[in-house]
């Protein structure tokens, strides 16, 4: 406390001085510590800024070429391409067609799979109607209860078993004629 005690008594005699020493470095602090966040900031913002000329530049010089459907089919485009809004157009042409297509599909493979093949008695009924592609609150209860029965009488049906115990593979193996694996 001696050492101290000439320190404390300054600091009493020269308020004034302990606050403005205070004040300049809250003065000097501040800005640092309000800047240093934005600088992250600015920096992360020039440096996408910097990537976009590059990414258009990219877009522009290189070609394009966009494949059909079907692989066996030429390309939809045979001459290569910029990225345009004439190329953006044609694309959306494309993707629209692209989406029957897959809707087209879908409905198919899924009447597939609720009434089999056609020709055939290989009707397929679903545990739960409407279960698929959405399923949502009771029925994906509904469907797991289901399941588990479906395999279990699966599992009956093909004549399923538990795991033999060592003790029953034991016995097998002393039997005349068992292999001595």
């Amino acid at each position: 406390m001696n050492k101290l005690y000439p320190v404390l008594n300054w600091i009493k005699a020269n308020p004034l001085i302990v606050v403005c020493i205070v004040i300049m470095l809250a003065g000097i602090s501040t800005p640092a510590w309000l800047f240093s966040g934005q600088l992250n900031k600015i920096q992360k913002t020039v440096k996408e800024r910097e990537r976009t000329p590059g990414t258009l530049q990219n877009l522009l010089n290189n070609n394009r070429s966009v494949p059909t459907q079907d692989p066996n089919q030429p390309l939809v485009l045979d001459e290569a391409f910029t990225i345009n809004a004439a190329a953006v157009e044609k694309l959306k042409q494309v993707y629209g067609e692209m989406t029957v297509s897959y809707d087209q599909f879908s409905k198919a493979i899924l009447a597939f799979n609720r009434d089999g093949q056609p020709g055939h008695n290989n009707a397929h009924t679903p545990l739960v109607p409407d279960f698929f592609p959405k399923a949502s609150g009771s029925l994906a209860y509904t469907f797991r209860e289901r399941y588990k029965v479906a395999i279990r009488d699966l599992y009956q049906k093909l004549g399923r078993t538990t795991p033999p115990t060592p003790e029953d593979v034991a016995a097998v193996r002393t039997l005349p004629g068992a292999a001595a694996n």
